[in-house]
């Protein structure tokens, strides 16, 4: 009797962890800029925008259930509401979140900040944190390495012995780095769906290039050389004042060989993509919408209608459970922070976020 073999085609891995020996340390994927390259896809797609700002605001609920520790300064420029919200969207982002912690003399924590996800990647040797704004060299052509950062990882118990050992004045404190506890570094909530917001992207830039062309070029206009330069130009001009979305029709220009031979204007069939791009936006919408989860009531999606109150408050029930997973983990950091604050600066002791709440109105 024959058996069945099951195949399957090789699948790449997302991230690529190839060491970068010149600056000691592990490359977020083969490029070192997956996480920056998140950043870009998500602005590109409204939708992806839309649906973030949507979970942001449920993970976020209605903020830390202790309104007084709500309003006391974690560092000096934030209070707790925004570093919480700082946390919770980088969370709901890439998956993970950076937060820099200082000591004082008596291993006391006097301040935290949360560093963008996208700057911090780890060391070869695994006991530092690397810290850098420019990993994409968009701002300087090359890395500045006097302007690296290294930063111990989180260990309270150690933060006096690492400041003594280098002195106070050095000393860089520590950083506390989650990522889903991944060994090295994790793929974005996001990735799965990454591909469908470039498609968004890519059908929105289609439909401004077509309407800024009014549409596709519709005739070619075949005539004769221009007699000089500046002829050219003035007639190039006087032609681009009939195109874009406010002109009557487009036109392309064929120049003849010869002054000789006649002018011509010949109407161009264009095919019609219609159909196709619609598709592919509609598609790639409803990807996106789906990963999020998000009921179609709360994006204004349910036809005829904006949605009953009924239905709005099952669908906050409903992605309030959703969101759950994230508040929690928002929960348990916010709750490791401030353990061991220089100050009782939650004599509570409550930490949890309440979820965002929908009154129905009668």
């Amino acid at each position: 009797m024959a058996k069945l073999k099951a195949t399957a085609l090789k699948v790449e891995p997302r991230l690529d962890y190839k060491e970068d020996k010149s600056l000691s340390i592990y490359p977020y994927d083969f490029d070192n800029i997956y996480p920056q390259r998140v950043i870009d896809i998500v602005n590109d797609s409204p939708t992806a925008k839309t649906c973030l700002k949507l979970k942001d605001r449920f993970v976020m609920g209605g903020g830390v259930a202790d309104l007084t520790f709500y309003k006391n300064k974690v560092n000096a420029k934030q209070k707790v509401d925004a570093f919480v919200r700082k946390i919770t969207e980088q969370i709901n982002k890439f998956g993970g979140v950076a937060i820099h912690l200082n000591y004082n003399g008596l291993g006391q924590k006097i301040n935290a900040t949360v560093v963008n996800f996208e700057y911090v990647r780890k060391s070869m040797d695994g006991n530092m944190f690397v810290i850098y704004d420019d990993w994409g060299k968009v701002k300087k052509k090359s890395i500045e390495k006097d302007r690296i950062h290294y930063v111990m990882p989180y260990n309270p118990d150690t933060a006096i012995r690492e400041a003594e050992a280098v002195g106070w004045e050095n000393y860089n404190g520590q950083l506390l780095y989650f990522n889903g506890y991944e060994d090295l570094y994790n793929l974005s909530p996001l990735d799965v769906v990454l591909e469908n917001m470039l498609t968004e992207g890519q059908v929105k830039k289609f439909k401004h290039s077509i309407s800024a062309k009014n549409f596709l070029a519709s005739h070619l206009l075949v005539m004769g050389k221009q007699e000089s330069a500046e002829a050219e130009e003035q007639f190039d001009e006087n032609l681009r004042m009939f195109q874009g979305g406010e002109g009557a029709g487009t036109i392309m220009v064929i120049e003849k060989d010869s002054n000789e031979e006649i002018i011509e204007l010949q109407k161009v069939d264009i095919q019609n993509y219609d159909g196709l791009y619609e598709y592919t936006e509609n598609s790639s919408r409803d990807a996106i919408i789906q990963h999020f989860l998000i009921p179609p009531v709360l994006l204004l999606r349910v036809a005829g209608s904006l949605g009953t109150s009924k239905e709005i408050a099952d669908a906050f029930d409903y992605y309030n459970t959703i969101t759950s997973d994230e508040r929690l983990i928002v929960e348990e950091l916010i709750t490791e922070v401030f353990t061991g604050w220089h100050y009782d600066i939650n004599p509570s002791n409550e930490y949890s976020v309440i979820p965002l709440k929908y009154e129905i109105k009668e």
